[in-house]
């Protein structure tokens, strides 16, 4: 099997490419801030926190939650309450985690 040599799409160190476009240190820590966000979200009181809660109760940044969602590793809720709660740069209205 070839060896491909390619850029981390996050720190941009070069590594060798298996199935992931991240080197081995960032995609342990893309997992260690996914880990936080499903523990925050799964307390009951958590499950309907808007983007900006689970950034203030999390420390993880509006575009990794963002990324989360978007590959649907994270799952959006409707409710009355952040109906209107913008989830990223484009201004899209979405639901709140």
């Amino acid at each position: 099997m070839e060896e491909k040599l390619s850029n981390c799409r996050r720190c941009g160190r070069i590594f060798v490419q298996n199935m992931h476009p991240l080197c081995q240190q960032c995609l342990q820590e893309e997992e260690s801030e996914y880990r936080k966000i499903y523990d925050f979200i799964r307390k009951r009181k958590s499950r309907e926190a808007s983007v900006a809660e689970v950034m203030a109760e999390t420390s993880v940044a509006h575009d990794s939650i963002m990324k989360f969602v978007k590959e649907e590793r994270l799952r959006t809720r409707v409710s009355d309450r952040h109906k209107s709660q913008t989830w990223d740069s484009c201004k899209r209205e979405k639901s709140s985690i």
